[in-house]
């Protein structure tokens, strides 16, 4: 009995060691690699060369259907021999120092669908010009399975690299090749599931040359190619894939980097962005020195810092119907290197938005003349364009801030010390004179936003016959205000958000009955009478009534203190707080419905 117990144990042991150097098929030297089944029995890790005498290693996907996971520490560590590895499919891990020193090894077949785990220098110290080619099925390839750190005096030779077509690869994450110097080209052309290059992915690969982005491609991390000296040719499949990138930096962005961007192997020098692109990122086109002109389209509704740096870019024609910066400054740096620019304004577009065209320094003209739809300009437009010739304004513009030709000296008239360009009053002369009264000059239309924000010393303000519209806080903060006078014979249309708040000290409004009940205010602040004060009525200066057939406007006679009966009469609607605070009102009455107005 115990000789039959002792023949099983030797018969098991035979048994188990053969499983352990078996393959799939059993006819090739992959069954002499050294393996170690883990203890669950769920999977085998590959320890060593074991007896395998080929140059040219395999690393199979499953053993007798059990899956080979992972590649141990030093598995092949400082092997003369190996030539070329091909990693399985089913590795998950490849450990510390598994290739290590292989210094014969010039070519790596990565199957590995979704291998994230890679230890510490485990390809590092490999052969001369090694060409790594990674397979369809391949999704995810190790944060840092080629990374070189000059600090551990790594080197990597890396040279080339193969993407199967119509690859599955989603990701290239952070520091794959990052400090791979050696490396000269990668096909990401195929890889037309690629979704995501990572942090630093490329950092300092300074013989990359050229390089295909797919048109999958959604997102790059930041500094992805930063230190790649040697990039001369991007490619990009077309102008709208292009446009939905989104570049965390400028060195994000290789083109940047080469200075010109190929489309079906041109390089584009007058841009025109399709229909239908509505998002244009920080850093799409930056430092393009390539470009020469550029035409937005109607569709696009936000910009970030795209052009910024592009110092030969030389015209502009914006036909976005309403874009916005987010406050970024899209064209900052543009023009240095050029004698002049132009920017021309499309038919369609709605509103320029704030920073549009900051620092574009060398623009000398800006052609309204077909911008017949525009309504407003955004702050700082065109900040600093300090060749700016003077400019017509198109009548549509309702809204324009004091600063949105900042520091473009050449495009503003002076009336006495107001400063105007055409009909619009923009601000003073000069922020530090006191002036106590403000005269508008006939023929002015319009107020910019915040023109005389803070204007402390201002008592009096007159505004003209031909005043229509009072932009947002063109008032704000001028405490020492205390009579606002607007010409008998003005229809002002529109006041704008907070244009008279922390006017404290205001105690006369005079204007026309008609006038006065025909203004929109946009808020309670927009009314100069919210504080609570009379409104001087030309020919009545005490009390007076009022009656209308139209709409009476939100916050139209807010804080009147002089108001003493409303009738409205048709189909006349009152606003929101239209009579709030009218401490002298003792009625309202709607046709023959009266309405009695209590303490």
């Amino acid at each position: 009995m115990k000789k039959a117990l002792l023949y099983l144990s030797l018969l098991l042991l035979c048994v188990a060691f053969v499983l352990c150097f078996s393959s799939c098929n059993g006819e090739d030297d992959t069954c002499k690699l050294a393996l170690e089944l883990s203890e669950d029995g769920s999977y085998y890790t590959v320890t060593g060369i074991g007896e395998y005498t080929d140059s040219e290693i395999i690393i199979p996907d499953e053993i007798n259907g059990i899956p080979v996971k992972v590649i141990g520490e030093k598995a092949f560590n400082s092997n003369a021999t190996v030539t070329s590895v091909t990693v399985g499919k089913n590795i998950e891990e490849i450990k510390t120092w598994a290739f290590l020193d292989c210094s014969a090894l010039t070519e790596i077949n990565w199957n590995a669908i979704n291998c994230e785990l890679c230890g510490d220098r485990a390809f590092q110290g490999i052969g001369e010009a090694v060409t790594l080619n990674i397979g369809k099925d391949v999704e995810i390839i190790p944060s840092n399975a080629f990374k070189v750190e000059s600090r551990h005096q790594q080197t990597s030779h890396i040279v080339k690299v193969n993407i199967a077509k119509d690859s599955a690869l989603k990701t290239i994450p952070t520091y794959a090749f990052s400090g791979c110097t050696t490396l000269t080209s990668i096909n990401l052309e195929n890889a037309t599931n690629l979704e995501a290059i990572g942090d630093e992915t490329f950092l300092n690969c300074s013989r990359l040359t050229e390089i295909t982005l797919p048109a999958s491609l959604k997102t790059i991390g930041k500094d992805a190619f930063s230190g790649c000296s040697g990039i001369t040719k991007v490619n990009a499949t077309s102008i709208a894939d292009w446009c939905k990138i989104e570049f965390s930096t400028q060195a994000s962005n290789p083109a940047s980097l080469s200075s010109v961007l190929y489309v079906n192997g041109e390089p584009i020098s007058d841009l025109v962005i399709p229909e239908g692109v509505t998002v244009i990122g920080s850093n799409t086109f930056a430092s393009n020195l390539y470009l020469k002109s550029v035409v937005l389209p109607e569709s696009l509704a936000q910009i970030g810092d795209a052009f910024v740096d592009c110092a030969n870019l030389s015209s502009v024609t914006l036909n976005s119907v309403e874009a916005f910066t987010r406050e970024r400054t899209p064209f900052l740096g543009a023009s240095k290197l050029v004698e002049s620019a132009k920017i021309k304004i499309g038919k369609n577009v709605v509103s320029i938005p704030a920073r549009m065209f900051q620092g574009v320094t060398n623009l000398t003209e800006v052609d309204f003349s077909e911008a017949t739809s525009l309504k407003s300009i955004g702050a700082k437009a065109f900040k600093d364009a300090t060749k700016l010739e003077p400019i017509s304004l198109p009548a549509s513009l309702d809204l324009m801030s004091y600063d949105s030709f900042e520091g473009c000296d050449k495009v503003y008239t002076a009336d006495g010390s107001l400063r105007y360009i055409g009909n619009w009053l923009v601000d003073t002369v000069d922020k530090s004179n006191i002036i106590s009264t403000v005269y508008v000059k006939n023929g002015t239309t319009h107020i910019a936003n915040g023109a005389f924000t803070s204007c402390r010393e201002f008592v009096a303000v007159s505004l003209p016959t031909t005043i229509k519209v009072i932009g947002d806080k063109a008032f704000y903060d001028c405490a020492k205000l205390e009579t606002v006078s607007i010409h008998e014979s003005a229809r002002i249309e529109y006041i704008g958000k907070e244009a008279f708040s922390s006017c404290t000290k205001i105690s006369t409004v005079r204007s026309s009955l008609e006038c006065w009940s025909g203004i929109t205010f946009a808020s309670k602040e927009s009314n100069p009478l919210f504080n609570g004060c009379n409104l001087t009525i030309y020919g009545n200066e005490g009390t007076f009534d009022f009656a209308t057939d139209k709409n009476v406007s939100p916050f139209a006679f807010f804080g009147c203190q002089n108001l003493a009966s409303v009738t409205v009469n048709g189909a006349g609607k009152i606003g929101e707080n239209a009579f709030n605070g009218c401490t002298s009102l003792n009625s309202i009455s709607r046709e023959s419905d009266a309405l009695s107005i209590g303490e």
